[in-house]
């Protein structure tokens, strides 16, 4: 379990239902769009290109979650929201270890 989601106890929404096609594509979209940022952004500080870009993506997600009220990430959130931040915390501890 990613260390951001420790203490998360939200009641689902019926979007959130295994079945449901919302959930569904929400999911293959979130999942499809977060292979592709994190395939350019390893690709680029690996070779060191675009190191700019880089820095720009991760301070503007910073001041974002910063700027979210207190708790705002795990009242209410969907399992699509969680699978995001789970997905995010892995591929920023790969980063960071190398």
């Amino acid at each position: 379990m990613c260390l951001c989601c420790v203490g998360c106890s939200s009641e689902p929404s019926p979007a959130d239902e295994p079945h449901h096609p919302l959930s569904g594509l929400a999911l293959v979209g979130s999942r499809a769009a977060l292979s592709f940022a994190f395939a350019f952004l390893r690709r680029a500080w690996r070779s060191g290109e675009d190191a700019d870009l880089c820095t720009e993506v991760l301070v503007e997600s910073l001041e974002a979650l910063q700027s979210l009220p207190e708790a705002t990430l795990f009242h209410g959130v969907s399992s699509v929201w969680l699978d995001v931040v789970e997905r995010t915390c892995k591929f920023l501890r790969t980063v960071v270890q190398g």
